[in-house]
């Protein structure tokens, strides 16, 4: 990590049915930073240089891990 800068991981649980594609994981990245960002007044999602996501089909492909 670069000299001056933090990191932060939010984990969200979600239910291990629900469709996992790129659209409905934006909705829950933009509801957690909504949340986050209410709860410490700070803009953080503007600094964010690194969002890497993993949800249920990476684990599956991953770690051959099913529910």
């Amino acid at each position: 990590m670069p000299a001056g800068q933090e990191d932060v991981f939010i984990l969200v649980p979600v239910a291990p049915d629900l469709i996992d594609d790129e659209e409905t994981r934006e909705k829950y990245y933009h509801m957690a930073m909504d949340r986050l960002e209410t709860l410490t007044n700070q803009n953080i999602r503007e600094h964010v240089i690194y969002k890497p996501s993993c949800a249920h089909e990476d684990f599956k492909g991953d770690y051959h891990a099913f529910k």
